[in-house]
């Protein structure tokens, strides 16, 4: 598979309809993916991108926590697959070996965890060409 890196451009939400949307951008071209979200996602990525905190972690930051107190490294996101309609996604974590682990995710929640951390965000070609 051939990846291609992304990075997050804007959420848009819509109150009247209820529907959040992230626009992912091609980080080094013009291609752009938009991907519906449900509010809770939109509201992690949102905090996360203006480095706001919760009083207790959310499930995104959990996650987080539980992989790097097990001295593991999340090290980046993929989005690779679209099926009926439906895109899938990986995090990548890298553990103390060296060996990665490839954990299924919606794209959406490991977009969030890509947010809070930093990491690249990769997309399968294949998926930008349809």
């Amino acid at each position: 598979m051939n990846f291609i890196e992304m990075e997050l451009k804007e959420i848009q939400v819509n109150e009247k309809y209820g529907q959040q949307v992230i626009i992912i951008k091609e980080k080094n071209g013009e291609r752009f993916l938009p991907i519906y979200i449900d509010i809770f996602v939109a509201e992690a990525i949102y905090m996360a991108i203006r480095n706001l905190k919760s009083q207790r972690p959310l499930t995104h930051e959990l996650l987080v926590n539980a992989v790097q107190s097990s001295g593991a490294t999340i090290t980046k996101i993929l989005i690779d697959d679209l099926n009926n309609n439906t895109y899938y996604g990986k995090v990548v974590i890298r553990k103390e070996d060296g060996k990665e682990v490839w954990v299924d995710s919606r794209p959406s929640d490991a977009i969030a965890i890509a947010s809070r951390l930093k990491v690249p965000i990769f997309i399968n070609e294949k998926i930008l060409s349809f």
